[in-house]
């Protein structure tokens, strides 16, 4: 069971140490990018400490005077750690990102691309994790079969984005008004939810499906290589279409409901997602843990694109 900062992990009875100083979670973008000698959008690699990706974006665009939009990103990244990503600028050169002074945030021109990066482009991430206060050495196996869930990072605090992903899902829009503190004109909800920048909506509405599919593979009785994320274009059969539509009917919503006919730009198609991780180059040490007393384990290892290494860490420690 993890508390809401995941510091403290007990398995089997034992207790062990994750992320108790930033240092301790180091994860390094795997992506190859086409640089071109001039570009519309300014590649920059973006190195920070203790910022969510949003928030990170939020602040940049700030900074440089800039809406949001003209900001891309690979993928999200933990804000408990030391992490780096690639991140695209339209419009933005390279002398004014290196006029950006933010404290626990290091900004480095790249080159140039002709293209923003978007969510999703990118190979996968390198993690360098130290886990802590464990009472005895152990080997760590390679080979380990890891079901490829999502992890509490993609729930939010109390795993809030879930309920607010499926009010979204099913039109609870006051709900939604309420949590955000948007102000309503004229009963028009949708409108004042239209202020939020469409990439946190999109969010917790990937959220809820994402949750969606964590409680399906667990329930799965058979192996498969990818696994539905639930869309309105879904299409599934056999022991996958009997474990959906179970659920739905638990969940009170249904395959329609994706379709977002009030607020079509959200409308989600639904998409796949391997049923098992892949670790790939692990190494381990052991250390004593000057800390606790008891052993440290420094892991190093690569994991594809919307793989979770927190969840890894948790099953190998199992």
């Amino acid at each position: 069971m993890q508390n809401k900062r995941l510091s403290h992990i007990t398995h089997d009875g034992k207790t062990m140490i994750l992320k108790q100083v930033p240092e301790d979670f180091i994860v390094q973008e795997i992506n190859h990018l086409n640089l071109v000698p001039q570009g519309n959008y300014s590649c920059f690699k973006l190195k920070k400490k203790e910022w969510g990706t949003m928030e990170a974006l939020f602040a940049l665009g700030k900074a440089l005077n800039i809406d949001i939009r003209r900001l891309g990103i690979a993928g999200m990244k933990d804000k408990r750690g030391v992490t780096e990503q690639y991140a695209s600028a339209y419009q933005v050169s390279k002398e004014q990102l290196e006029t950006i002074h933010i404290k626990n945030m290091e900004i480095t021109f790249i080159g140039y691309l002709q293209e923003r990066i978007t969510l999703g482009q990118l190979q996968g991430n390198h993690f360098k994790i130290v886990v802590r206060d464990i009472q005895e050495q152990k080997d760590i196996p390679a080979d380990k079969k890891i079901l490829n869930l999502f992890d509490y990072q993609r729930f939010g605090k109390d795993e809030q984005n879930i309920p607010l992903g499926k009010a979204l899902l099913q039109g609870n829009y006051t709900l939604l008004c309420e949590h955000f503190k948007l102000t309503v004109k004229d009963n028009n909800y949708i409108g004042a939810l239209r202020t939020v920048n469409r990439r946190i909506l999109r969010f917790i509405l990937c959220a809820y499906q994402s949750h969606l599919w964590n409680t399906i593979v667990q329930r799965l009785t058979q192996i498969y290589t990818t696994v539905p994320v639930l869309g309105y274009l879904t299409d599934y059969t056999g022991e996958i279409k009997e474990a959906y539509e179970k659920l739905l009917q638990e969940e009170g919503v249904t395959q329609e409901d994706f379709k977002m006919k009030k607020i079509p730009e959200l409308a989600s198609e639904g998409n796949e997602r391997k049923m098992y991780t892949t670790v790939t180059n692990l190494t381990y040490h052991w250390e004593k843990d000057q800390h606790h007393g008891n052993y440290k384990c420094t892991l190093e290892f690569d994991l594809e694109k919307g793989q979770y290494a927190t969840h890894v860490v948790k099953t190998l420690f199992s």
